[in-house]
């Protein structure tokens, strides 16, 4: 990480933050579609926070798209300089009732960031919500991520240069914190008709 570059309190700044609301139905959520991602920089001057059952946190709260067919629900939430926002996940039916919970262990960690995939499908076709936050018993805990470094360096041997490649790995502590970058896409899922596959043979029979 440069040296100029700072890791954001959003501990202060969540300290400072007042509830937006009191139940989920106050709650302003953001209409996710399938031909637009939803990107939110969780932890800035427009976040809402609000206090969940364990603590105050910063969070994103979307709106799925109608359910026609099953669809997939993809989070990425990656790091602020060293920094993760883990996310835990309520999902939410037309009343704003919780119908399912999908805790942060559940989330796949990986070089710095984390994600994590999930289906809706007709029996889930109720879930309409979801809310993305983080838990307070989380914060302050370290991951770790290994990048590899490439560097050229020329080499002259009389009248000829040799460029000679080396490989180093560099460690990093990503910690846990109140903010981050949370990415959320959804993706349709539609059957395919056999007549539409390219590979398949359209030679009559005879």
């Amino acid at each position: 990480m440069p040296a100029c570059q700072q890791a954001i309190n959003y501990k202060e700044k969540l300290v400072t933050a007042k509830d937006c609301c009191k139940t989920y139905a106050d709650i302003r959520f953001k209409k996710l579609d399938f031909k637009d991602p939803l990107s939110q920089q969780v932890g800035d001057e427009e976040s809402p926070a609000m206090s969940f059952p364990e603590g105050k946190s910063f969070f994103m709260a979307i709106e799925f798209p109608e359910f026609k067919i099953p669809f997939e629900i993809n989070i990425e939430s990656l790091p602020t300089y060293n920094q993760l926002f883990v996310p835990t996940l309520l999902l939410l039916d037309r009343q704003y009732r919780v119908v399912r919970r999908i805790e942060d262990s559940s989330f796949q960690y990986s070089n710095g960031k984390t994600s994590y995939k999930f289906f809706i499908n007709y029996e889930d076709k109720n879930i309409h919500y979801m809310v993305v936050y983080t838990r307070s018993g989380i914060i302050g805990k370290t991951n770790h991520s290994v990048t590899t470094q490439q560097a050229t360096i020329p080499i002259f041997a009389g009248a000829y240069v040799i460029n000679y490649t080396t490989h180093s790995e560099v460690k990093n502590k990503i910690k846990n914190a109140r903010g981050g970058n949370l990415n959320v896409v959804a993706k349709e899922y539609k059957l395919r008709n056999i007549s539409d596959d390219p590979n398949r043979d359209h030679s009559p029979d005879f």
